[in-house]
This record gives structure tokens, sequence and C-alpha cells, in this order.
């Protein structure tokens, strides 16, 4: 009886163990996708800031679309990510950009934050 009595014993505490190190990488994955979270929003800004600026330089000030869109190509610039009035205002002067002509860049992970 006393072996059976240690097995659940050693069994018990490496459970308890496991729970504690499941809860650590948890806290640890937490952290890493706050940290991420912030850093995707920066870049978002910052490629949201740079759609304006293309769409304002393409509608007020006569900049050649198809420049714009063949340097979307060269780039792989992923279309659906930026303003759809920017696209418009491409398209309009008769480049096609949706769909893309091009293989875009692609991430094989997204970022979903979930407000709770």
């Amino acid at each position: 009886m006393k072996t059976r009595t240690t097995t659940n014993a050693q069994a018990t505490r490496d459970a308890v163990r496991r729970v504690a190190e499941i809860a650590d990488a948890q806290r640890r994955i937490a952290e890493i996708l706050k940290a991420t979270a912030k850093a995707l929003r920066a870049l978002e800004g910052d490629m949201h800031e740079n759609g304006q600026a293309i769409e304002a330089a393409v509608t007020r000030n006569g900049a050649d679309a198809g420049a714009v869109a063949k340097a979307m190509a060269k780039h792989r610039v992923r279309t659906g990510d930026l303003c759809s009035r920017l696209v418009d205002a491409i398209e309009r002067r008769g480049q096609k950009l949706y769909p893309t002509p091009y293989t875009p860049i692609e991430s094989p992970w997204s970022l979903i934050e979930n407000a709770h």
C-alpha cells in the first residue's frame, strides 16, 4: 500500500507543478501578445498615415497613379490593408490594384485583440 500512496503523491506533485508551468506560459504569452499588439497598432497607424499621404498626392497633387501602382507591385503591398479611398483613387486613374496582379506580402499569423 505504501508504494501506491507514494506514487499518488508524486503524481499529484507533478500535476501541480505542471499547472504552475501552464500558468507561467499563459502569462508570458499574454505579455508577448500585449507588446506585439502595441507595436502592430503603431505600424498600422503609420500605414494609414502613409496611405492618406499617397491618396492626397494622387488626387490633389497629380502624382502618377501608374508609378504608384508599379511601386505597390514592386513592394508586393497587400491592398486589403489600405484605405479603400486610396485604392479607388488609383483605380479611377486606370490602374488595376484589386485583385492584386502580384502575390502580396502575407503573414501566416494574425493578431486579433479581444477587448474584455
